[in-house]
């Protein structure tokens, strides 16, 4: 790979998810598709003809020691991504993992080590990041478009009903293979989301509720709380506030209630809320609102105050992989390696307190993510790429 040439990707395996992001590679700037690996040959073969990458390889193996791949997407179970992740850093190759990227954040650490080491690029698989959305979100949350101490607490959904097939037979549902169940699959965004609206910093710790599990003990159904600690506005709040609320999130996950992926942020003065956090409903288009109550006539009727941004033009698995390859190319792609520790840190201590009865339980006891920082300009999505934000919102003033 030149500094001019794209980075050439590889497949290692032909699971569904796949499917989309080989679309997003062929479609990405500055990426090229390569080679799809699976341990069956045949299996390799069907998805190539159907999808679109140049060869097919019946090994693992023969990807990573492929001499015309610079970079491999990894949607593995989770189980096997401390196997393969560092094989292939081992080998030059750099990684975008599937989410969750790790059982542990113990085994991802040495997997971050390993991609350290061997002197490649890691980033997780989580799309929404790069939606310029989530730049124009930031934008308007730096302005005070929620009040003074900005955003407060975060409340958000992500659920899917899977079929009986997919709770007795998916992966996502298997203890050797994702034994983070709903948590690690769905809960990971609800904590991203979390850990965006707060600047990234790591809450202090963490409570959960296992409503549902398989016999084996995976996560069907969780609800979680992360707290973060006291700033500025809970300690010495203006004298116009008189008190803030607590910076918190809680969330709800399942793989046993309809399709939902909602979020609302709240701050002393406003809330703004995504009923698509995850995946837009347009592709190629997506929106958030910003609202506003009031209590009228001794509580007769309610004021409601909306103001709904469209952000065009932002196709986010695209934006992903073109961020991704600027880390390829020399970019700085420590956030990456932060934001996916902080992550994980967080799904570690949520597990354990739905195995202990909703405890709370501090995370990163053991200060593993005193090993990843970076800068401020690092960061991967504030700033918008081509965001076509209208001049001036929509707004709806509504008497209920």
């Amino acid at each position: 790979m030149s500094d001019t040439s794209p980075v050439r990707i590889g497949i290692l395996s032909t699971a569904n998810i796949a499917k989309k992001n080989v679309a997003a590679i062929k479609a990405a700037k500055g990426c090229a598709l390569g080679p799809v690996a699976s341990r069956d040959a045949a299996r390799a073969e069907q998805f190539a003809a159907a999808y679109g990458p140049t060869r097919s390889l019946g090994s693992y193996e023969e990807l990573l020691e492929d001499a015309e791949t610079d970079a491999l997407y990894v949607p593995l179970p989770t189980s096997l991504h401390d196997e393969w992740v560092p094989k292939a850093a081992a080998k030059g190759k750099h990684v975008l993992c599937e989410k969750p990227v790790a059982v542990t954040a113990g085994r991802l650490h040495a997997m971050l080590q390993a991609c350290k080491g061997a002197g490649v690029a890691f980033m997780d698989g989580v799309m929404f990041m790069h939606h310029d959305r989530l730049s124009v979100m930031r934008k308007k949350l730096d302005e005070g478009i929620l009040g003074t101490a900005g955003p407060r607490t975060v409340t958000s959904t992500f659920t899917f009903r899977g079929d009986q097939d997919f709770l007795s037979g998916n992966i996502r549902c298997k203890p050797d293979m994702d034994p983070l169940g709903c948590c690690g699959d769905l809960g990971w965004y609800n904590v991203r989301l979390s850990l965006w609206a707060f600047g990234y910093q790591l809450p202090v710790d963490a409570r959960a509720v296992l409503h549902a599990a398989t016999p084996d003990g995976v996560p069907l159904t969780l609800s979680g709380t992360l707290t973060w600690p006291e700033d500025d506005f809970d300690k010495n709040p203006p004298a116009e506030m008189g008190a803030t609320g607590p910076r918190m999130a809680t969330f709800f996950c399942s793989f046993l209630h309809a399709l939902q992926q909602t979020c609302q942020i709240h701050g002393d003065t406003g809330v703004m809320e995504l009923d698509d956090f995850v995946i837009p409903f347009n592709p190629e288009q997506a929106s958030f609102k910003v609202t506003r109550h009031g209590i009228m006539d001794d509580a007769k009727r309610i004021s409601r105050d909306c103001e709904i941004f469209d952000v065009k033009d932002s196709v986010q698995e695209v934006q992903m992989w073109e961020r991704f390859a600027e880390v390829v190319c020399g970019a700085d792609g420590s956030f990456w390696t932060y934001v996916s520790m902080a992550t994980q840190l967080c799904m570690d201590a949520l597990l354990q307190s739905a195995r202990e009865g909703g405890k709370a339980v501090p995370i990163d006891p053991e200060g593993l993510l005193s090993h990843y920082s970076y800068k401020k300009e690092a960061l991967g999505c504030t700033g918008c790429h081509n965001a076509n934000l209208p001049s001036a919102p929509h707004r709806l003033g509504i008497m209920l």
